[in-house]
């Protein structure tokens, strides 16, 4: 009888990628299950076919239907304390103060040896110019003194609002990594708080001082959503990757 040795021969497998729940699971061998993040299509596509249908409206029409109506209703308010507090908001939503702010909290990852965290917040940032492009291919002119009260004379075009799309990268940003920033549970729900409350009265401040329309806020915080949504999506990936595996 003839003897017939065992195949030990090594048989490499090939990672098998499955949709479970929220997440994606990659049998990874030795190196145990990974899952990763899957974005959620159900909002995904129809936010992204909401900014394709209002870019395009914005690049047809210099303002939509409802814009004059909301800009007068909301410049009704003429309080001396409001318009002080719509100045400062917009002032806050300028570029140069979101990044000083935005590299504030960088410094601070760095001194605390969390250089991935500093990472993400060096990746906000990166997306701001995103919205110039689009101005550029919309090319939709800002509001006009003959429709709405003009507080500022800007040459710059409006579709979508820049200080929006900011505010909501960048503040959203804070929102998201509050509990990593602080430990309190308290002094996390002031930082989230905050970061809503700026958001809100920038994208107000806009309409206030006739500098964007409505419609103009409303584009600066969908694309700012997506862009923040994926650099959310990006950060869990690479918590999941980062973790130590156990060998099954």
């Amino acid at each position: 009888m003839s003897y017939v040795a065992p195949d030990t021969s090594y048989k490499e497998t090939t990672p098998v990628c499955i949709d479970h729940g929220q997440h994606r699971r990659k049998n990874l061998g030795s190196g145990g299950m990974l899952e990763l993040p899957v974005l959620n299509l159900r909002i995904v596509v129809p936010i992204l076919g909401l900014l394709i249908l209002l870019s395009i409206g914005a690049a047809i029409q210099s303002h939509f239907v409802g814009d004059v109506y909301v800009t007068k209703n909301v410049q009704s308010v003429d309080a001396s304390p409001w318009a002080k507090v719509m100045q400062l908001a917009s002032v806050i939503g300028s570029l140069p103060v979101v990044i000083a702010a935005a590299s504030s909290v960088m410094i601070w990852f760095l001194y605390k040896g969390q250089r991935p965290k500093s990472l993400l917040v060096i990746a906000a940032v990166m997306t701001l110019p995103i919205v110039s492009v689009v101005k550029e291919l919309v090319g939709r002119h800002r509001p006009t003194e003959e429709m709405v009260t003009v507080w500022y004379d800007l040459d710059s075009l409006s579709f979508p609002s820049g200080h929006s799309f900011t505010a909501v990268v960048i503040f959203g940003l804070f929102f998201y990594i509050a509990p990593l920033l602080v430990r309190s549970i308290n002094a996390v729900t002031a930082i989230r708080v905050a970061s809503i409350t700026m958001i809100g009265l920038i994208g107000m401040s806009r309409v206030y001082l006739g500098a964007d329309w409505a419609s103009d806020v409303l584009g600066g915080f969908l694309y700012g959503g997506v862009a923040l949504g994926f650099l959310i999506y990006l950060h869990r990936c690479h918590i999941e990757l980062s973790r130590p595996r156990t060998i099954p």
